[in-house]
């Protein structure tokens, strides 16, 4: 095999036809990378170059392979190579891996250009190697079918338009499944089609009428027995065969960021079974050695069926993007690990015409536990499935998801996937990923037992809870009402937690009473906030104190520049203290904004335990007098580090967190610290409810990288990239041309 490479490598060197191919190559890709890369600065290759030039595929693919065997049999020279003392496996590796290596030296003189532009801007090498992995797999599988079709004739020309056709049929496979029936009984006639297709190949290739007929019985006996069994497996069956054969899906995923081994595995299936079949074909055999080649045919097309279905089963993926936009979090993997009861998601979509994106996260949550099940539902098929959990008005679209359990339920708009926030300061949109959040608050509703009631405090000039935390504590399974002391006895039984939103007035003895009857029983949470400007409520903070913190009086001003918002001193990016509230925000590196916050200073107490969640550093002081000008330090000024939130516990049952900024939670804010502040709010409620496993999970931002380039680098790359080298490879092939004629 490795002489036969060799001279079919050197034939290829000697003539003009790869040298033309990679110029032309490397040219169009320099075209794409100009236009993407240098002229809008997208750092993302794989997405916007490779994914442009997979067009090239189709042309390039049947000229380079039409010529391999078809020659050999036009020119009668393959009787010569079959009897030579080279196997004929040897034979088809040797002119399939010269065709590989032209194909490969062109993509790497084309990855040169996306490594340069890693020194301009961010670059995600591990998406860039995906890309370009994913890019070479389709290839090879192309160049194998294009090897295949040149082995079953003699006319290169015909073998180039046969190779074409495949190929193209290849690539508009996805697309063409849009508009293919979903009823399974197209399915089974498609199937008896296929299975008569594969009796006749056999049929031709041995003569054996009993085999022939015994392996048609075995395939209608295995295709009504299916449908019999499990139906449903048939439902959108012709479209998802025909989906089997794009090879663009599976590049799709490459480019999109996905290393998925099952689309490895796919591609390898078609280089190996399209080599095999070149070598059968090659051959030429019949009668027992025809039946022979035959036979292993369908064995291997068996094992290759079973292979890539165990390989797609197992679901073994690794997200290469920077912000792991498929994988879903360690929260929602530890709720998941915590569910006791079986949960479906359905989305509403054939399994063929679901979006991509969303289909590959759902998988994440059926792949990591066994209590969740995912299946498809077409609305079009089944147009009132979702019916039911509806509200009133509401119509179901497409790619939505209904999350059940048990007898509740929920309808998961795909409205709601992707979500706009607006910054006025910059005037920028940015657009976030927010399904993983969606779908697993559905999750914790369907599998919650009851729903727990928080009360918000009124009477003593509360601040209302802005419309997106309100809207979070029901998502996660809470209802809030309202309660005011002047007119209730006690606060109710039915209580999981107490809300006491930066109060403006100062509380009655008879109120404190109460809220302490309230906590001291077992259920008994408070979730508190104070602000600093409203002056002193002497009952209230007194109330505060008992447990272990004194309310300074003031407002925090911090002097190191790494923990507050440009130019404002007073807007505080806090430390994260510890504990499992602020954990996974520390983890995915998200920051709490503070704009004008008090300080807390906490002492040891034998009843309770404190943990301080958020601080000042040690640079930051307290400034008391807030009506002053400026914020220069004056004397009565407190030195720093403060807490600027608190959780209380006793012997390790939680009871209240307090927190020094009355303005946090409002939406502007929030969305400063992209929605920083709202997990903050709602892991701490999570936490006194004992929902641990509830930590709120953030919709992740969905960015795009920029390049920057000076002017005299982006002409340098784009000349060099469509003019230079490809006109470099054509001298070379000129000169190796006229040297070899000379000689």
């Amino acid at each position: 095999m490795w002489n036969l490479y060799k001279k079919e490598l050197t034939s290829y060197l000697h003539s003009m036809l790869a040298y033309v191919f990679m110029a032309f190559f490397i040219s169009a890709g320099g075209i794409y990378y100009s236009y993407y890369c240098l002229t809008y600065g997208m750092m993302d290759y794989g997405y916007y170059v490779l994914s442009s030039i997979v067009i090239l595929l189709i042309i390039v693919v049947p000229i380079l392979t039409m010529r391999l065997i078809a020659e050999e049999k036009k020119q009668k020279t393959d009787q010569l190579l079959i009897t030579s003392p080279v196997k004929v496996s040897s034979i088809i590796l040797g002119k399939y891996f010269a065709v590989e290596t032209l194909f490969f030296m062109a993509l790497a003189v084309t990855a040169v250009f996306p490594i340069i532009s890693g020194l301009f801007g961010t670059m995600n090498y591990r998406e860039l190697f995906t890309g370009f992995l994913g890019y070479f797999l389709m290839g090879s599988a192309l160049i194998a079918i294009g090897l295949f079709v040149s082995s079953i004739t003699e006319n290169p020309v015909i073998s180039a338009a046969i190779s074409f056709a495949v190929v193209l049929f290849t690539f508009l496979a996805e697309n063409a499944v849009q508009n293919i029936p979903s009823r399974p009984r197209y399915t089974i006639v498609f199937l008896i089609i296929i299975a008569i297709v594969i009796a006749w190949c056999y049929y031709v290739k041995t003569n054996n009428k009993i085999i022939t007929g015994i392996i048609a019985m075995i395939c209608l006996v295995g295709i009504l027995a299916v449908y019999v069994l499990k139906p449903e497996l048939y439902e959108d069956g012709v479209a998802s065969i025909v989906a089997w054969f794009s090879v663009m899906a599976r590049f799709n995923d490459f480019t999109g960021g996905i290393l998925n081994l099952s689309s490895i595995v796919y591609y390898g299936s078609f280089i190996v079974v399209f080599l095999f079949l070149s070598v059968v074909a090659f051959k030429r055999e019949s009668g027992k050695k025809g039946a022979m080649s035959a036979t292993a045919v369908v064995i291997l097309l068996a094992v290759v069926i079973v292979l890539n279905t165990v390989v797609t089963k197992a679901n073994l993926t690794y997200d290469v993007t920077s912000d792991q936009i498929y994988s879903i979090s360690e929260q929602t993997k530890k709720i998941l690990k915590n569910l006791d009861q079986d949960v479906t998601i359905t989305m509403l979509s054939s399994k063929t015409k679901a979006n991509s994106t969303y289909q590959k996260i759902l998988e994440q949550y059926a792949k990591s536990s066994d209590h969740v099940k995912l299946q498809y539902k077409d609305l079009e098929q089944y147009p009132n499935y979702a019916k039911e959990y509806l509200s009133d008005g509401e119509t179901a679209v497409s790619d939505s998801v209904v999350v059940t359990s048990k007898e509740k339920g929920k309808y998961v708009s795909s409205n709601d996937f992707v979500t706009y926030s607006y910054d006025y300061t910059t005037y920028s949109q940015t657009s976030a990923l927010n399904m993983e959040p969606v779908v697993t608050e559905a999750i914790n509703y369907v599998t919650s037992e009851e729903t727990p009631v928080i009360y918000q405090l009124t009477g003593h000039g509360e601040a209302e809870l802005d419309s997106n935390l309100v809207s979070q504590l029901s998502k996660d399974n809470y209802e809030l009402k309202e309660l005011n002391l002047l007119t209730e006895e006690t606060i109710p039984k039915d209580s999981k937690t107490l809300i006491i939103n930066a109060p403006q007035k100062d509380f009655s003895e008879d109120a404190i009473k109460k809220i302490k009857q309230y906590v001291n029983k077992k259920d008994g949470k408070l979730y508190v906030t104070v602000d600093p400007l409203v002056g002193r409520l002497d009952n209230f903070y007194s109330f505060l104190e008992s447990y272990g913190m004194t309310i300074e009086d003031g407002v925090v001003v911090e002097q190191d520049q790494g923990y507050y918002m440009q130019g404002a001193p007073t807007y505080l990016l806090p430390e994260y203290g510890s504990g499992d509230i602020v954990a996974p925000l520390q983890n995915q590196k998200l920051y709490v904004v503070m704009p004008v916050a008090g300080g807390i200073t906490t002492k040891e107490s034998k009843t309770y335990t404190l943990t301080e969640l958020l601080n000042s550093t040690e640079k930051s002081y307290m400034k008391k007098d807030t009506q002053d000008d400026t914020l220069e330090k004056t004397k009565e000024d407190k030195d720093g580090p403060f807490a600027l939130s608190v959780l209380v516990e006793k012997e390790e049952n939680p009871k209240m967190i307090v927190s020094t900024c009355s303005n946090a939670m409002l939406e502007q804010v929030n969305n400063w610290s992209a929605d920083g502040n709202l997990n903050f709010f709602m892991n701490g409620v999570n936490y006194l409810n004992d929902q641990e496993s509830k930590v709120s999970v953030r919709a992740k931002t969905l960015t795009t990288e920029y390049g920057v380039y000076t002017e005299f680098a982006r002409k340098v790359l784009s000349t060099a990239s469509i003019y230079i080298i490809p006109a470099v490879i054509l001298i070379i092939g000129i000169v190796v041309v006229l040297k070899r004629r000379k000689l």
